[in-house]
C-alpha cells in the first residue's frame, strides 16, 4: 500500500448511527468518552472480517459442491489421489 493509499485508509469519517438507547447507555457507562470511536471502529472492522470470511467459506463450499458434480473433474481427482499418495511415508 502506498503512503497516499495508507493516508486515505486512515482518514476519519464522521457518521451518524442509530443505536438503541439501552445499548448506548450501557456502552456510555462502560467506555470513557475518548475511547468510544476506537472501540466502535474495532467492532466494525472485526465484523467486516467475519462477513468476508463467511462469504469466502460459502464460495469455497459452492466450488467444492460444483466440482463434486463434475464427472470429468472426479475422474481427474481419482488420478491425482494415486499420485499424491506415492511419495508420502505411511
Amino acid at each position: 500500500m502506498s503512503a497516499t493509499q495508507e493516508n486515505q485508509a486512515n482518514r476519519i469519517k464522521r457518521v451518524n448511527l442509530s443505536i438503541r438507547q439501552v445499548v448506548w447507555k450501557e456502552f456510555e457507562g462502560l467506555v470513557p468518552g475518548r475511547r468510544k470511536s476506537a472501540i466502535v471502529t474495532k467492532l466494525i472492522e472485526n465484523e467486516i472480517e467475519r462477513i468476508k470470511e463467511a462469504k469466502w467459506r460459502e464460495e469455497l463450499a459452492l466450488s467444492f459442491h460444483d466440482m463434486a458434480k463434475d464427472e470429468e473433474y472426479r475422474k481427474e481427482s481419482v488420478e491425482w489421489d494415486a499420485l499424491d499418495a506415492e511419495e508420502w511415508p505411511e
